[in-house]
């Protein structure tokens, strides 16, 4: 016989009536944590990126790689 007792996990509780609680209460920097804007390259950058291929250029690139 071992001396070896599983524990409940320290974030359950064995009482199915105990507190219920969401990662939001739990955690409340969750919901405030600091995220940046979405990049929006400037036009410089855009007009260096050249215009997008069509499906036809993009086809047969797809193509030339699967060669």
């Amino acid at each position: 016989m071992s001396d070896f007792n599983t524990q409940p996990h320290e974030a359950t509780t064995n009482d199915p009536n105990g507190p219920k609680k969401s990662i939001y209460e739990e955690h409340p920097t969750t919901l405030s944590h600091p995220s940046r804007e979405p990049h929006i390259p400037s036009k410089e950058k855009v007009e260096e990126m050249g215009k997008p291929l069509s499906r036809e250029e993009l086809n047969k690139r797809i193509d030339e790689l699967n060669k």
